[in-house]
């Protein structure tokens, strides 16, 4: 069989290239372990998730802004957040081809599980990713993706189901690879989790306020609140509001980091670009794979 191995082994044995964990210039030699393939997807995964980071490396440290913004539609007066510096859009491409080499990665184990026992893989074989048991039975016994695969082997595979608990960075795998595949990149948005921000009216300072372990998203409403525009009632009860909101100022510097854009949740920690791409990669490198790596000793 013949894969590219990293060219910094090239005079090594394939063995020894397929357990290295770097990524220098490639070349075609001839190998014949069945994972040699596999394992060089996930180095060039890691190499795809070290630019990534070296993006976010720029994106540490910014300056955090809440200006009075006027929606006539709603009749509300808000505050929106404006974080710089802004994620480049290139982030969201390299992160998809994070995914499309973790993802295949996954597909190519299915293919060598099949002729490790002595089948003959087709087009229908693929890794199954599922968020229901009775999704994985439809996967199998309806579409066949682990036809040939053994009855030892799939119970194995059902085993890391994202469904399981500790399993649930396969489903963010699915998740976002299947948006980036099918529909648009996965675009994500800087959050400043601590800010140290300064008010100010007609250029005055009014207030200093520190705002630690709570997420400012760019572009979202600051306390998800606004003021009223049109109603009299609120007018005659708080009359300064309206001027006073109108006119000020709010800036400062915050520690920042990226994050997917994930709307609906109310913390959007969890879906860190960082983590969430490390959490994937050690999933699948140090769980999947090495799971059924004695199977081909």
């Amino acid at each position: 069989m013949c894969c590219i191995v990293p060219f910094l082994f090239a005079e090594e044995s394939a063995e020894k290239a397929r357990k290295s964990d770097g990524y220098l210039l490639c070349l075609w030699i001839m190998t014949d372990h069945p994972l040699d393939g596999i394992n060089l997807k996930l180095i060039r995964a890691q190499k795809h998730v070290d630019d990534v980071m070296g993006m976010l490396s720029l994106i540490k440290v910014g300056e955090c802004c809440i200006t009075p913004e006027r929606n006539e539609n709603l009749g509300l007066l808000v505050q929106r957040i404006s974080i710089q510096p802004k994620p480049p859009l290139e982030l969201s491409v390299v992160i998809g081809d994070f995914l499309f080499d973790v993802r295949s990665a996954l597909d190519h184990l299915i293919w060598q599980l099949v002729i490790h026992n002595r089948g003959s893989p087709t087009s229908r074989n693929m890794f199954p990713i599922t968020s229901a048991p009775a999704q994985l039975n439809a996967a199998v016994a309806k579409r066949r993706r682990l036809e040939g695969v053994s009855p030892k082997t799939c119970a194995i595979i059902e085993s890391l189901q994202p469904y399981h608990t500790g399993n649930e960075a396969l489903g963010r795998l699915d998740a976002l690879h299947n948006a980036d595949k099918h529909r648009t990149l996965n675009l994500t948005t800087v959050v400043a989790d601590n800010a140290s921000l300064s008010f100010s009216t007609s250029g005055h300072p009014v207030l200093s306020m520190l705002i630690g372990n709570e997420e400012l998203r760019d572009g979202a409403v600051f306390g998800g609140i606004g003021i009223p525009l049109n109603d009299p009632e609120f007018t005659r009860e708080f009359p300064e509001v309206i001027p006073r909101v109108s006119e000020a100022e709010v800036r400062g510097e915050a520690s920042l980091f990226v994050a997917f854009d994930e709307a609906e949740v109310d913390s959007l920690e969890d879906f860190r670009v960082d983590s969430t791409l490390q959490n994937i990669l050690e999933f699948v490198r140090n769980k999947v794979i090495l799971t059924f790596e004695p199977l081909f000793d």
